[in-house]
């Protein structure tokens, strides 16, 4: 059975990166990669807020790279609480998450 759906989550960030430019290339067998820019990345673990509790933690989490301005990324605090969107799609026992949207809840 499949699914795809779209999901909001309250989360928290626990990690940023970034990820260098890449000059356009050729591989192996001719395929030309283009170049691409620089990414700026906040790594969140979210869930569902009825499966958030101050006592326990959180139930059910999903964490997934999010791809943001550099402004944002600057803005970056271990913890912080966030708001996010992203589509999960199911094909067999495999889940895929495509994220879609981040801001910061304060």
């Amino acid at each position: 059975m499949a699914f795809v759906k779209p999901i909001r989550e309250i989360g928290f960030c626990i990690n940023k990166k970034v990820e260098p430019a890449k000059p356009e290339r050729t591989d192996a067998n001719g395929k030309v990669w283009p170049a691409t820019e620089e990414k700026h990345l906040i790594l969140v673990i979210s869930c569902d807020e009825e499966e958030f509790s101050t006592e326990f933690g959180m139930n059910c989490l999903t964490e997934a790279w999010y791809p943001v301005s550099k402004e944002t990324w600057n803005e970056f605090k271990f913890m912080r609480k966030t708001k996010v969107k992203y589509t999960a799609s199911q094909f067999g026992d495999r889940v895929s998450i495509k994220p879609e949207a981040f801001e910061y809840a304060d």
